[in-house]
């Protein structure tokens, strides 16, 4: 998630994206490195920013229901 929120931000730089990758990726860096090196067109930015906000939506409503869930 780290990554896709500083592409987000802007950063396109696939080494620097590729050293936040989480620490139980299996693949090397290098792999990483190398899938995120391409065109970063601006519909396809769009297209992920609304999944993310999606997601964070989503992740917002299940904390949520967490929460009532222990209240109960």
């Amino acid at each position: 998630m780290a990554i896709v929120r500083a592409i987000l931000a802007g950063e396109r730089d696939p080494t620097k994206l590729a050293k936040m990758r989480d620490p139980r990726c299996k693949q090397p860096e290098k792999v990483i490195k190398s899938s995120l090196q391409g065109n970063y067109r601006d519909e396809h930015l769009f297209t992920l920013k609304q999944a993310m906000e999606a997601y964070d939506f989503y992740q917002k409503q299940v904390l949520e229901c967490d929460e009532i869930l222990k209240k109960n």
